[in-house]
């Protein structure tokens, strides 16, 4: 009874601090905002031929020629903005944060989006240059270099709630162990589990997700054990990795009613509808 009430207490104590936590992801956020915003800014300062557009268009041939060769060397800069745009629009912007001892912190995003372009410390967690620190992000009690690790929920630019995978400054929060926390999003998120499978994966599920294209295996596991959204993130890893294109790989599903199952998760997956090909077992007549 009595560990029962300590244990009380700690979470008691742990919802009290939710509100600096999140209060502190939400400057990080902003932050990261601010830099993209400059970046944004130093791109538009850079432009060759500032009042041409796109849409911009001449009245004669003369006319109509100099602008075509304006507009192909702002190409590159308007190229460079619309790489950095989506990230706006995007709620998938900080999914993960991990600090080392040394002070150094990565905030991790879970979409198709190519974060690798960008200057800041944001990573993909689908990036395999960057595997090591997805796994520090995930499984920090295997490394003696993180500081704190945290998962992170936002909506429409802001961080609606935290959850502290370890922290090292705490003693609570290091003591809360990564499976509680695990089931806690599972529960939080269980209308959204094939995107939010990034934050609450096993090490081992973790480990065929990144497997080499060319591996041949075969997964196994019960109803409900989490065999398609690993294995679409997988697919989506691939891709993102370049490691596969639309031109080799084929996706074979059971049926039409889960091609729909999965069609809200295609496009931000970068998986080509067209390649998810239904198949029907076909029953044959014994004689």
């Amino acid at each position: 009874m009595a560990k029962v009430e300590l244990d009380l207490f700690k979470l008691n104590e742990l919802v009290s601090k939710d509100e600096d936590i999140i209060s502190e992801e939400n400057c990080k956020l902003l932050e990261t905002y601010d830099i993209l915003n400059k970046e944004i800014q130093a791109i538009n300062s850079q432009l060759p031929f500032p009042d041409i557009t796109e849409y911009s268009s001449g009245i004669d041939y003369d006319d109509i020629a100099r602008i075509q060769g304006e507009k192909k060397a702002n190409r590159p800069y308007w190229e460079r903005k619309a790489q950095i745009i989506p990230y706006f629009k995007d709620d998938s912007l900080h999914c993960g944060h991990v600090t080392f001892n040394d002070s150094t912190e990565y905030f991790i995003m879970d979409n198709y989006l190519e974060s690798r372009l960008m200057g800041v410390n944001l990573i993909n967690a689908n990036d395999r240059a960057f595997s090591d620190i997805i796994k520090a992000w995930r499984y920090p009690d295997k490394s003696d270099s993180v500081s704190f690790s945290r998962n992170l929920e936002t909506k429409d630019r802001h961080v609606d709630s935290v959850y502290v995978v370890l922290d090292k400054n705490s003693e609570n929060f290091s003591e809360i162990s990564d499976s509680y926390l695990r089931k806690a999003l599972i529960r939080n998120k269980a209308n959204n589990s094939i995107k939010s499978i990034i934050q609450t994966i096993q090490e081992k599920q973790n480990d065929i997700r990144a497997l080499p294209a060319n591996s041949t295996f075969a997964l196994q596991g019960c109803a409900g054990s989490g065999k398609t959204m690993v294995m679409l993130h997988r697919l989506k890893f691939l891709i993102f990795n370049d490691e596969i294109n639309s031109s080799n790989y084929l996706l074979l599903i059971p049926g039409f009613t889960f091609k729909k199952f999965i069609k809200g998760v295609a496009k931000e997956f970068n998986i080509n509808e067209k390649n998810a090909i239904p198949y029907k077992r076909r029953l044959t007549r014994r004689t």
